[in-house]
């Protein structure tokens, strides 16, 4: 995003990075980004959130959150892409075709590669003299891989914020600051009392009759 476009001062800019740094504290990014021009309590409250909700600091703030976003997003597809190496390799692909042996671990393709745990180098020599190595290979843990695989998968299933890399993020902003405005986010129920069920209202009712 160019941030040039949105004619923030450096203040404003320091306050956007500091709060989505902190996860939507407003008073302490303010406190941070202005620290020369502190006031008193609840007029830093007062200008923490007039900053927050100015139109070109709330673009950056909500640029700035989907970086973030996205940047875990891509964290997340490596981690996932590593564990599916390390669940579904061949451990033929280790050995040569004609020969059956161990093929050395620089000619191995990089998926296969990535999936060796531990490498033994042995070295002996042949009656002329020649010097022979051979390798044995670990590889990492592939039903273990699977499962930690299926776990991280089934959790992207149950949580649908997973869908909408920006929920996560509108949900602590309107967690924290009441006064937020056009962000995602999800009504959080309230139990009703007990009283005001119509079952409630009938057991106050015969209690009273009792009396």
């Amino acid at each position: 995003m160019d941030t040039s476009a949105l004619n923030l001062t450096g203040k404003q800019e320091a306050f956007a990075q500091e709060y989505v740094r902190n996860g939507g504290n407003a008073t302490a990014a303010y406190r941070t980004a202005y620290a020369t021009e502190l006031t008193g309590k609840d007029g830093l409250w007062v200008d923490a959130h007039n900053t927050r909700h100015l139109p070109n600091v709330s673009l950056r703030i909500e640029a700035l959150g989907l970086q973030i976003a996205m940047s875990e997003k891509n964290r997340t597809t490596k981690i996932l892409k590593e564990l599916e190496r390390l669940a579904w390799v061949d451990p033929a692909l280790l050995f040569e075709l004609q020969s059956g042996s161990l093929i050395p671990p620089g000619e191995l393709p990089e998926d296969v590669r990535r999936c060796i745990q531990a490498v033994e180098v042995i070295e002996s020599y042949a009656k002329g003299g020649d010097k022979l190595v051979k390798y044995k290979y670990k590889i990492h843990d592939k039903v273990k891989a699977a499962e930690l695989l299926g776990k991280i998968e089934g959790s992207f299933a149950r949580d649908n914020r997973q869908q909408n890399p920006g929920a996560a993020l509108g949900d602590l902003l309107l967690q924290l600051d009441g006064a937020s405005r056009g962000l995602p986010g999800r009504a959080v129920p309230v139990e009703p009392s007990k009283k005001l069920l119509p079952e409630g209202r009938k057991k106050a009712k015969r209690k009273a009759k009792g009396k």
